[in-house]
């Protein structure tokens, strides 16, 4: 996914006043479909979208690993990962 593909589809959801359940399957269809491209450039933007950082350690003898998830969090607003806390 290239930056002007990224820009229609901002541009696309801006023009949108209602985001319906159709708007939402198809945003996520479309990322599942980026997901098995053939292409790392591609997956990795995905990934990137809904993680803050992945972590894979493997073992030893190869027969398991450990991986470390940072889910990206977006609520109210632009607050990525970052949890506000009030004191």
């Amino acid at each position: 996914m290239n930056n002007e593909a990224e820009l229609r589809r901002m541009e696309f959801i801006n023009s949108h006043s209602n985001i319906d359940e159709e708007l939402i399957i198809n945003e996520l269809e479309d990322k599942k479909r980026h997901l098995f491209t053939d292409d790392v450039q591609v997956k990795k933007q995905v990934i990137q979208e809904f993680f803050e950082s992945v972590v894979v350690v493997g073992s030893n003898d190869n027969s398991d690993f450990l991986l470390d998830l940072k889910v990206r969090c977006f609520e109210y607003g632009d607050e990525g990962s970052r949890t506000p806390v009030r004191r």
